[in-house]
């Protein structure tokens, strides 16, 4: 992930599995439409995190490499109600945007 740093404009999608069981969880990252992290399945966590202490986005002292850029735009798509695989809502989300910000 270390291109979002670079001052560049750039796509970032998370995709979240979850098994037909309920008990195993995986995250794809996507970086400019390439798969660049994969958790692969894990065990569902049992214990819903505590609410963050701090909520930005920015640099801070605690993260110094912390994103500081801007957002052009979030989108959330349930892909279990829709025939569409997260690589279909990739694709047309550039094709969307297309050369808007080139």
């Amino acid at each position: 992930l270390a291109k979002l740093f670079d001052g560049q404009l750039h796509q970032l999608a998370v995709e979240c599995l979850v098994s037909d069981d309920g008990t195993q969880q995986r995250v794809i990252v996507y970086l400019d439409q390439l798969n660049v992290f994969d958790s692969g399945w894990t065990a569902v966590a049992g214990t819903i995190p505590a609410a963050p202490t701090f909520r930005y986005i920015g640099t801070s002292a605690a993260f110094p490499v912390a994103w500081a850029g801007q957002f052009y735009r979030y989108r959330k798509d349930d892909l279990t109600v829709s025939q569409l695989t997260a690589a279909d809502v990739i694709s047309a989300d550039v094709e969307c945007v297309g050369t808007r910000f080139s």
